[in-house]
């Protein structure tokens, strides 16, 4: 399956007119954050009311996707609907969900119930190759295959993951809000406690591991 890029929907990694696979859009979604590549498949699969249904059937019922696309005619012209859209996104971002829900997702994506079996894996396989991995994956030794998706907004900052370790995989979510520090980085407050956590966790999994993050790995 692919559509071609256009000046309206094209994202960074990619030049008006190319073609791009549906697989290609996904990890770009999944391994940059790419939002852009969100909307595109938003508009592939049938719109926003579809991902929101599915939640639903999954028992995802907090968990929601608050952009609406694509925009119907209607919302073009409601004015204050628009700046009212506007701002939900200025402070959540693309959607909303909690901590417990996203465990009981990534869980589902491991125990490959969250679709078709196939579907999960090739889920799993995606979030394996996550590029933004400086939070929960940062505190793991780099041999232990980590499958992570971390993302922020103005009030709040996420990181989770399947970490398969020696002693059995196991599923985290961290979740920050409300912090005074509130830059977008891994070095300000919100970021330093996912790694803290992670690195906590870590640890009493497996006390006598002798590796740790070695010293200047922040910059990378």
């Amino acid at each position: 399956m692919g559509f071609r890029a256009s000046s309206a929907t094209a994202f960074y990694s990619y030049r008006e007119g190319a073609e791009v696979r549906f697989k290609e859009a996904v990890h770009q979604m999944i391994a940059v954050s790419d939002n852009t590549a969100t909307l595109m498949l938003l508009r592939w699969i049938g719109g926003t009311d579809v991902v929101n249904q599915w939640l639903d059937r999954h028992g995802l019922k907090t968990t929601r996707l608050l952009v609406p696309h694509p925009i119907s005619e209607e919302l073009k012209r409601d004015e204050a609907a628009l700046l009212k859209l506007a701002e939900q996104v200025k402070q959540w971002g693309m959607g909303v969900t909690t901590p417990n829900e996203m465990r009981r997702l990534m869980e589902m994506i491991l125990e490959g119930k969250a679709g078709t079996a196939a579907a999960s894996d090739e889920m799993h396989r995606l979030l394996n190759h996550q590029y933004k991995d400086e939070g929960i994956a940062s505190q793991i030794p780099p041999w232990i295959v980590v499958a992570s998706k971390s993302g922020r907004s103005a009030i709040a900052q996420s990181d989770m993951a399947i970490v398969h370790s020696p002693s059995g995989a196991y599923a985290l979510t961290i979740f920050t809000k409300e912090n005074k520090d509130t830059r977008a980085g891994w070095e300000g407050e919100r970021g330093q406690a996912i790694r803290a956590l992670s690195r906590a966790v870590w640890r009493s999994y497996h006390p006598n591991e002798k590796w740790s993050p070695p010293a200047g790995v922040e910059k990378y």
